[in-house]
């Protein structure tokens, strides 16, 4: 049994505790649900359950943790629990995925669960050039394998297409007849295939007994005819250092202005290589890139196309939100009466303090703060690496709103994700992806009002 007595912290300098007076029971053989917005606490609470509070983590606190008559709160138990971060790449160990599996014996032979969810993966790729979806499979089936009788998973189906959510929680199910207690962080209505013994909301810091409902729907961003075309890609193609197959192979894609344009497909279909490509982050081995007409390179690509990448700490740098934001302004090229214009509203709009440090942000906090930043970067085109991953519903509404003030100014998007669903309010035109190659194209809302 792992349960929490009236257990209260405060990180350093906080203007209020994270958590507050929290008492939760969970079962031995269970499979729990922790969800609230952006910034409730729900990581915080997990990182107390973990064991990680108040060894590794500094702040002020009270109360009780208890794993079965251990108090975690007294002493760091070493491998009593494993913890996958909402970045998987933070959780990896190893260099390339045999060293990753190499690390859990049970692994070998695996389940047929787990060999379901490594499903594609090549044991001898690189870590770094696999996707995000493909990365969280592999730290899912690692922790839950692990001899750690507490897993606890932040987020870690965020990234993954609906395959992968059925394989992965097949995979839970089965660390649960093992005995492991396992919690799992979300904000949002429980994916397809993912059945919960018990689901606790946080908000404000406080837990109470509650079940998510769906969220409703999001009207689709209002779309003008789309202009002459912007973005022009043909034959692109792309294999990274040491791998033996090309990513992007022979890919073709257009863009137009004004265009809201959704590319879909499963973990592992080249959706990010492509996106890095376009930005001028990564050449191109073959393939022609046009912007309105002109054949480019890298320079004009990486100052026309900007991108909000999938996860958002490889992107933040600043020392405050403030100055994080006021980069891109600066760069702009507005005049200063217009510049303090735009930032006043950017100011208010933000749902955090603007004079704190980013990384002392939520992940879907980071992720709302990238998106903005490059926003202000006003780019012809406009890039976005599953951008709503992560976030609650209030911040769904909100980049909902800062797209369509976007796309009225004249901007042109390109939305890359594995969720369908994500992209119906938000794209006029959806493309489909797989195997590194643009396979079909579907057309909805183009030229609409809504």
């Amino acid at each position: 049994m792992l349960r929490s007595n009236q257990f209260t912290f405060a990180y350093i300098d906080a203007e209020g505790p994270a958590v507050v007076d929290a008492n939760l029971s969970l079962a031995t053989n269970s499979v729990n649900l922790l969800w609230g917005d952006n910034g409730s606490g729900k990581s915080t609470l997990a990182l107390a359950l973990a064991g990680a509070i108040p060894h590794l983590v500094r702040g002020a606190f009270s109360g009780s943790v208890y794993w079965n008559e251990t108090d975690l709160t007294l002493n760091l138990s070493r491998g009593i629990s494993c913890l996958v971060f909402q970045d998987p790449y933070l959780y990896l160990r190893g260099q390339f995925v045999s060293d990753e599996l190499a690390f859990i014996p049970s692994l070998f032979p695996p389940s047929k669960s787990v060999a379901n969810l490594l499903r594609g993966i090549k044991i001898e790729s690189l870590l770094a050039h696999l996707s995000s979806g493909e990365q969280q499979r592999i730290a899912l089936a690692s922790s839950i394998l692990s001899p750690s009788p507490i897993v606890v998973l932040d987020e870690s189906f965020e990234f993954l297409d609906s395959q992968s959510v059925e394989a992965a929680m097949a995979v839970l199910r089965e660390g649960q007849e093992r005995g492991k207690t396992i919690i799992v962080i979300d904000q949002r209505l429980p994916k397809t295939g993912i059945s919960y013994d018990s689901a606790h909301r946080v908000q404000h810091g406080r837990v109470s007994i509650q079940l998510p409902s769906p969220a409703p729907d999001l009207p689709k961003i209002r779309l003008l005819s789309p202009g002459p075309e912007l973005l022009n890609v043909r034959g692109l193609s792309f294999r990274y250092p040491h791998s033996r197959i090309d990513i992007l192979e022979e890919a073709m894609l257009t863009v137009c202005q004004g265009e809201s344009v959704g590319l879909i497909g499963p973990n592992g279909s080249g959706k990010t290589t492509l996106c890095m490509v376009v930005s001028g982050l990564l050449k191109q081995d073959r393939g022609l890139i046009e912007l309105a007409g002109q054949r480019v390179g890298l320079k004009d690509l990486r100052r026309y196309v900007k991108c909000a990448f999938q996860n958002p700490n490889s992107q933040i740098f600043a020392d405050t939100v403030e100055e994080e934001i006021q980069f891109g302004f600066y760069y702009s090229g507005l005049d200063r009466i217009e510049l303090e214009k735009r930032l006043e509203w950017v100011y208010s709009v933000l749902p955090f303090n603007r004079h704190q440090s980013p990384h002392d942000l939520s992940y879907g906090q980071k992720k709302l703060l990238s998106l903005i930043a490059t926003l202000t970067l006003r780019p012809k085109l406009l890039l976005l690496d599953e951008p709503l991953a992560s976030l609650d519903f209030k911040t769904v509404q909100l980049v909902h709103s800062l797209l369509q003030n976007y796309v009225d100014g004249g901007g042109s998007i390109l939305i890359l994700s594995h969720r369908i669903d994500d992209l119906a309010s938000f794209c006029g035109r959806m493309v489909a992806m797989d195997h590194g190659k643009i396979v079909s194209l579907g057309f909805s809302n183009v030229g609409k009002d809504s």
